[in-house]
């Protein structure tokens, strides 16, 4: 007949069951490092307490982590100054570079181009110089706007400026200033006068612009017509000048340009 076991004597036994059906156990991490176990106080508080030092080290990477994407985007950023400089810069003894002659016939595309601008300057300067040359007196004439009808974009600034060029040239006109040099030559009048930085004497005076005889003006126009095997292109470029005190047109021509393309 088997006799009851002290208390003391049952208790390691239960202990022993219960550890066989929970499983192994992983030791406390304080006993993992040699150290003494922690109390079940110590062990609450290690359970609430933030681990500050892992946070500060996390902090610390990611710091370091955005430190260094900001220094590499530095670095590429320079790095692409760098080669785009390098890829602007000329190459100096290259040879890819070579002169062409600026009247030679441009044919590259049917667009607009610089053998047209020649054409039409030179063959406007030519007819308002032939039709004044026999005149006692020089004309004053301003330039206006040239419109572009155009469905493309045409220079015309570029256009009335040869023209001007080569009339002056000529020796036939005398140019006023135009509506767009005009804020220009009236703030240098008013620097002159008003700025109190001159002499009078030598300074040029107010109210002694000359107004312009002759106003010239004009328009720029096309025409474009397709079709499966070509593109042809035609410009027509029509100038007047104006007498502006009667308002009569005293002077018209015109250039026509067609081009064609095959494909």
């Amino acid at each position: 007949m088997e006799t009851a076991a002290a208390p003391g004597q049952r208790a390691p036994e239960r202990a022993d069951r219960r550890a066989d059906a929970e499983g192994p156990r992983l030791p406390h991490p304080a006993q993992r490092r040699g150290q003494r176990p922690l109390s079940v106080g110590q062990h609450a508080e290690s359970l609430i307490a933030p681990p500050t030092a892992h946070l500060f080290v996390k902090d610390h990477h990611v710091n370091t982590r955005k430190t260094s994407f900001s220094s590499l985007g530095a670095a590429a950023a320079a790095a692409l100054l760098l080669s785009a400089c390098a890829t602007v810069s000329p190459t100096v003894g290259s040879g890819n570079v070579t002169y062409g002659d600026a009247k030679a016939v441009e044919q590259v595309t049917n667009q607009f181009g610089s053998t047209d601008l020649q054409m039409i300057a030179e063959t406007m300067a030519r007819s308002l110089a032939q039709s004044y040359a026999g005149a006692q007196t020089k004309p004053l004439v301003t330039i206006a706007d040239v419109k572009n009808k155009t469905s493309e974009f045409i220079d015309t600034r570029s256009i009335t400026d040869s023209i001007r060029t080569q009339l002056l040239k000529s020796g036939t006109f005398r140019f006023a200033t135009d509506i767009d040099g005009m804020k220009n030559q009236t703030d240098e009048l008013a620097r002159q006068n008003q700025s109190g930085l001159y002499k009078k004497q030598g300074s040029a005076k107010m109210g002694k612009m000359q107004g312009a005889q002759y106003r010239i003006e004009g328009n720029i126009t096309s025409i474009v017509k397709r079709n499966a095997d070509l593109t042809d292109v035609y410009y027509k470029f029509s100038l007047m000048m104006t007498d502006i005190e009667s308002g009569t047109i005293d002077w018209a021509d015109e250039k026509e340009i067609r081009k064609t393309t095959r494909r």
